[in-house]
């Protein structure tokens, strides 16, 4: 959890839309059910990129994979996701999934060229028990 104000910092610049569900303390529960998965990838101390995986023990969920914009295109989120894929392997888990904003093409075709591919069987719902205490900002 040092490093989520940088982490933070880099969700920011990978145009991903964060909220109430971010904080340190929510996302600090996650480290702590997976810590194996949450990665982060260094060059010299500095972070560059960066995914949070999680799992129910039957699937893997990816979640905020960001790359720094100056070293995109160098194949570090493409890194991060093959190590992902091999911890999970490890874990017995044989599906993953990814939800992915419809305004980012850039992460669908960068998921689409790593293999991944759009269900159109299925639809994702949502519940929000609590209207108040969930924020959403748009960093559009």
């Amino acid at each position: 959890m040092d490093m989520y104000d940088r982490v933070y910092v880099l969700w920011t610049m990978g145009n991903l839309t964060l909220g109430s569900s971010d904080t340190r303390e929510r996302i600090q529960k996650v480290a702590k059910r997976n810590p194996d998965t949450f990665l982060v990838g260094k060059i010299n101390g500095s972070i560059v990129a960066c995914v949070m995986g999680m799992n129910d023990g039957f699937r893997g969920y990816i979640y905020h994979l960001a790359v720094d914009p100056k070293y995109r295109l160098k194949g570090y989120g493409i890194r991060l996701m093959h190590e992902l894929h091999q911890i999970y392997k490890q874990l017995g888990i044989l599906k993953i999934h990814v939800l992915i904003e419809k305004r980012n093409k850039n992460i669908q075709d960068f998921y689409a060229d790593l293999g991944w591919h759009n269900r159109d069987d299925l639809l994702i719902m949502s519940f929000i028990p609590d209207e108040e205490a969930y924020t959403r900002n748009a960093l559009i």
